[in-house]
């Protein structure tokens, strides 16, 4: 007689493995800058930060998803996720220090646990391409997640990074700094966009999910014996 593996051995081993793999739900505030959308300019932006989020030096630009039609729009971009995105601007002439994006207290973390945060980002132009955006954690520790990376300002370029969290609470930062290595003026100015920001449980190693394999069976052999023995 054919015996399938049983309902309850089933949903036994389902919530022990998002046990494994939901020790965090997504804690990040308006990740993809869409919530509480200001009234936007004919220009399609405003200088503001976006809800949930700080800035550093230089207000940032809170950006509307170009929709490949309005020739008015200054920026014409569409979003990497939703409705809207950010732009950290920065001279390269004038600014001594990198303009910055912060969110302070994400919670929702496990002490211990690795994590995985991942964003978009985007060059507005060529010449943004060659400025340094950087990524951190704070809180508990620090943690240098990219340093001096550039972007593509042709497409939107997805960046991941693990980290341990050494806390509940964690700070999470963005900085972008121009840089004009030619000394051409008109290469002074650069921004960067940035898009779609989250933070997850890293993925299990595959030995994680071969234990999980070997729990199932494990409880559906238990499960079956018991039936058996009534």
């Amino acid at each position: 007689m054919k015996t399938s593996l049983p309902k309850t051995a089933f949903a036994a081993a389902l919530a022990v493995f998002l046990g494994v793999v939901g020790a965090c739900a997504q804690t990040i505030v308006n990740g993809s800058f869409d919530e509480n959308l200001p009234t936007f300019s004919a220009s399609g932006f405003v200088s503001q930060s976006p809800t949930g989020w700080g800035a550093v030096t230089v207000t940032p630009y809170w950006i509307q998803s170009w929709d490949g039609v309005d020739t008015a729009a200054a920026f014409k971009v569409a979003a990497e996720d939703g409705a809207a995105f950010v732009g950290l601007q920065n001279n390269a002439s004038s600014n001594t220090t990198a303009t910055g994006l912060y969110q302070n207290n994400i919670t929702g973390l496990t002490a211990g646990e690795t994590y995985t945060v991942s964003f978009y980002i985007r060059a507005r132009n060529v010449q943004s391409e060659e400025g340094n955006f950087s990524a951190n954690i704070s809180g508990g520790t620090s943690v240098i997640l990219v340093s001096n990376i550039h972007a593509s300002s042709t497409a939107w370029t997805l960046i991941t990074a693990n980290f341990t969290a050494a806390s509940a609470s964690i700070n999470l930062g963005f900085t972008f700094r121009g840089i004009n290595s030619e000394g051409i003026t008109a290469r002074n100015d650069q921004m960067i966009f940035i898009d779609n920001v989250s933070i997850t449980p890293a993925i299990p190693e595959p030995s994680t999910y071969a234990l999980l394999a070997a729990l199932a069976i494990g409880i559906a052999c238990v499960i079956v014996r018991r039936r058996s023995l009534r």
